[in-house]
């Protein structure tokens, strides 16, 4: 049987993408945003529900106003955008076919 989706977001999951957001948030607290999202209801959680509250979580970690929090969104989403090929996207299988860089 397939993983399910919301099986994707795991500690490998954000051992990674908290890597990517340090270099962008510097002074990010990894191991607190592990333990607020990965709280004792998270293996109860659906994939939206994980989704949202992934979210509400990285808001915490965001600066307060609301411009520089988008601001750091958008210098995250350039990074990546040079540092990983999205182009080939398998969405039969949800995982990335391009140059992934170990992902």
């Amino acid at each position: 049987m397939a993983e399910a989706i919301k099986d994707m977001f795991n500690k490998d999951f954000f051992d990674r993408f908290l890597k990517d957001l340090k270099l962008i948030i510097n002074d990010l607290d990894t191991q607190k945003f592990i333990l607020q999202v990965m709280d004792d209801d998270w293996v109860n959680k659906e994939f939206k529900q994980r989704c949202w509250h992934i979210t509400a979580v990285l808001k915490d970690f965001l600066p307060k106003d609301y411009r520089d929090a988008i601001a750091k969104i958008y210098e995250l989403l350039d990074y990546l955008k040079t540092k990983y090929d999205f182009s080939e996207v398998n969405d039969t299988t949800f995982t990335y076919l391009g140059n992934m860089g170990g992902y």
